[in-house]
C-alpha cells in the first residue's frame, strides 16, 4: 500500500506541470502573433527532441522493428485519418487560429499516451526501489516542463482560450496517474504496455511536427524572422537533450 501510495503522490505531482500555462492567465491579451510563431517552433523541436533523442533510441530495442516501425506508421496514418474525417480544418478554426484546432486535438491525445509512459515508467522504479522512484519522478518533470510549455503553445494557435488551455493541459497530465496506478497493479506486464505505447507517442509527434507544425512556419517571409523561427526550432532540440 505505501507503495501505491507513493507512485500516486508521484504521478499527481507530475501532472501539476499541466497547469505551468497558468502563468499566461496573468496576462490581459493573448500572445502576440509572433509569440506564438516562436512557441510553434519552440514546440516543433522538442517534439523533434522527444523522438529522435528519447523515445526512438529507447523504443527500438523493446520490439522487432517490423512491429515498432508498423506501429508507428499505423499511428501516423491515423492521426491523419482522423483530421480528414472530422474535417476540423475548416469547420473549428478562427480568425485567432494559427494551426487547424484538430491538430491541438491530436496533441492533447499524443500527450495523454506519452503521460501514461510516464506513470509507468514511475511505478516500475518505485516497485523496484523508493530511492528509484523519487530521482526518476525528478528527472520526468525535468523533462515535463518544456513539453507542456510546447503543448500549451499548440492549444492557445489553435484557438484554445488561455483557461480552457491550462484545464485540457491538466486533465491529459492527469493520465500520467492512470499509468501508475495500472502500472502498480500489473507491474508484471507494465514493461509489455510501455514497449508498445511508445512507437504509438513517436508517430503521434512525428505527424503533428512534419504535418502540422512546421508547415505553419515555412511561409513566414523575412531572412530575420526565419532565422529566429531556426533558432528556436534548435532551442527545443537542444532543451530536449539536456533534460534526457
Amino acid at each position: 500500500m505505501y507503495e501505491l501510495l507513493s507512485i500516486i503522490t508521484a504521478t499527481t505531482v507530475v501532472s501539476l506541470i499541466g497547469f505551468i500555462g497558468i502563468i499566461f492567465l496573468f496576462f490581459k491579451t493573448n500572445p502576440s502573433p509572433r509569440l506564438l510563431r516562436l512557441l510553434l517552433s519552440f514546440s516543433s523541436g522538442v517534439m523533434l527532441g522527444e523522438v529522435f533523442l528519447h523515445l526512438l533510441p529507447e523504443g527500438i530495442e523493446t520490439l522487432p522493428v517490423e512491429i515498432f516501425s508498423l506501429i508507428i506508421l499505423v499511428t501516423i496514418l491515423f492521426y491523419f485519418a482522423f483530421e480528414k474525417i472530422v474535417h476540423w480544418h475548416k469547420h473549428e478554426t478562427d480568425e485567432y487560429s494559427h494551426i487547424p484546432v484538430s491538430t491541438a486535438y491530436l496533441s492533447l491525445i499524443g500527450d495523454a499516451v506519452h503521460n501514461f509512459i510516464d506513470g509507468l515508467v514511475i511505478a516500475g522504479a518505485f516497485i523496484v526501489n523508493p530511492i528509484l522512484g523519487v530521482t526518476t519522478t525528478v528527472a520526468i518533470i525535468s523533462h515535463e516542463i518544456p513539453q507542456e510549455l510546447s503543448d500549451f503553445a499548440i492549444l492557445l494557435s489553435s484557438g484554445f482560450s488561455k483557461r480552457k488551455a491550462v484545464l485540457a493541459n491538466f486533465l491529459i497530465a492527469l493520465t500520467s496517474v492512470a499509468g501508475g496506478i495500472i502500472g502498480f497493479y500489473i507491474s508484471s506486464i507494465s514493461e509489455t504496455l510501455s514497449a508498445y505505447a511508445i512507437p504509438v507517442a513517436i508517430g503521434g509527434f512525428l505527424y503533428i511536427a512534419v504535418s502540422d507544425l512546421l508547415p505553419s512556419l515555412k511561409e513566414e517571409p523575412g531572412k530575420k524572422e526565419s532565422v529566429l523561427i531556426l533558432l528556436f526550432v534548435l532551442l527545443g532540440v537542444v532543451i530536449m537533450s539536456l533534460v534526457g
